[in-house]
């Protein structure tokens, strides 16, 4: 069993996460974010010197079998909001995904060929990490979602 989290992170050194929001009326996670001038006691300027959101859909996880519409969702919310993206300051964009599996074999394609076109034109990197939980480590991952108590009991118990 495996589930996937993609975190839309935006990036650039005049970025402002806090007025590009003010533009965003679709509902979403807001994981992270930094101003450019957001206190940053690591850094000898003081500051973070750049901008940075990462953003989650409002489904947050992707479940095995079921990534379609998931996906379609961080690529419809970047054709709808790249004007404000540029607007603001967003030099960078990626698509971080989160693979969470709770051991075996683990096989999955990461977005359709209509997707990955997208990605090229947006210029969008792909990082992935993986981590191995346990079954019930994952359960309780989605039990904190709005994923219904009936979906989750069959996501659990399909042997696939």
């Amino acid at each position: 069993m495996w589930i996937i989290r993609i975190s839309l992170d935006l990036y650039g050194d005049n970025f402002s996460p806090r007025k590009a929001l003010t533009e965003i009326t679709d509902t979403i996670h807001i994981s992270c974010s930094i101003e450019p001038d957001d206190l940053n006691d690591k850094d000898p300027s003081g500051v973070y010197g750049f901008g940075s959101l990462s953003i989650l859909s409002p489904q947050v996880y992707g479940l095995q079998y079921e990534m379609a519409e998931y996906e379609e969702w961080y690529f419809s919310f970047i054709d709808k909001y790249k004007p404000v993206f540029d607007k603001y300051g967003v030099k960078e964009i990626n698509l971080f995904f989160d693979v969470f599996d709770n051991g075996g074999q683990l096989n999955f394609e990461i977005l359709s060929r209509e997707l990955l076109k997208k990605v090229g034109q947006y210029e969008i990197a792909i990082p992935i990490s993986v981590y191995r939980l346990t079954t019930g480590q994952i359960v309780d991952m989605l039990s904190e979602t709005t994923i219904s108590q009936e979906k989750l009991r069959q996501y659990v118990e399909d042997p696939n």
